[in-house]
């Protein structure tokens, strides 16, 4: 992206920024870390550097004293947004996510929800200097290929694009030494003439 673009798509982001610093994808008074994590990731991508106190100050406060979240994906967002900002939280996280990492559940979760919590925690350890030892490497990792499907794609009852990629990247930031090189005609299965790429192959999406 160049020019015209770039300047109307920063103008689009800051429009939605609310008065505590937050951001509110439409554009009530209603900020939340998700909108303004990913306006913080958008605006960065897009060479625009974000300085601002209240932006700050409003991802910092979804931290509870005692370094906890609220669940794993605020903790995503606050810790990611803050890091973009080159700022620290304001408590220590590493507790939390430690303990997150020990007593992490997948029973009655979705592939795809599971997936991405997994995504969310094992990247914010590494982020964060946490050692993921052997047994949790082994124990995640035995955990996503359970969810393989013969034809290379991950998720069940039906593999999925998202969940596949999510898989992936788990596997490799583990230095898992599984060979994914079967996932490739999966992702090549969900590409379209029309609309670029499916979710699932060949199913059309349900929505314009």
């Amino acid at each position: 992206m160049r020019g015209d673009w770039v300047r109307r798509t920063i103008r689009y982001i800051e429009e939605r920024r609310c008065a505590n610093g937050g951001f509110c994808f439409y554009r009530l008074d209603e900020p939340n870390g998700s909108d303004t994590y990913f306006a913080i990731a958008t605006l960065h991508l897009l060479g625009k550097k974000i300085q601002d106190p209240s932006t700050v100050r409003f991802l910092q406060d979804s931290q509870a004293p005692d370094g906890s979240f609220h669940n794993l994906y605020q903790a995503y967002y606050t810790l990611k947004g803050l890091q973009i900002m080159e700022t620290p939280p304001r408590f220590d996280s590493r507790p939390y996510l430690r303990k997150q990492l020990n007593h992490f559940l997948v029973e009655n979760a979705l592939p795809e929800t599971a997936l991405k919590r997994l995504d969310h925690l094992t990247e914010l350890c590494i982020d964060s200097g946490i050692e993921i030892k052997n047994s949790q490497r082994r124990g995640i990792s035995a955990f996503i290929l359970s969810l393989k499907e013969g034809h290379g794609g991950f998720g069940k009852p039906v593999p999925t694009l998202l969940a596949s990629a999510l898989a992936a990247v788990c596997l490799r930031r583990l230095n898992s030494d599984v060979d994914l090189s079967d996932l490739f005609p999966f992702v090549a299965s969900c590409e379209n003439p029309t609309h670029g790429f499916l979710n699932v192959p060949h199913m059309a999406p349900s929505f314009l």
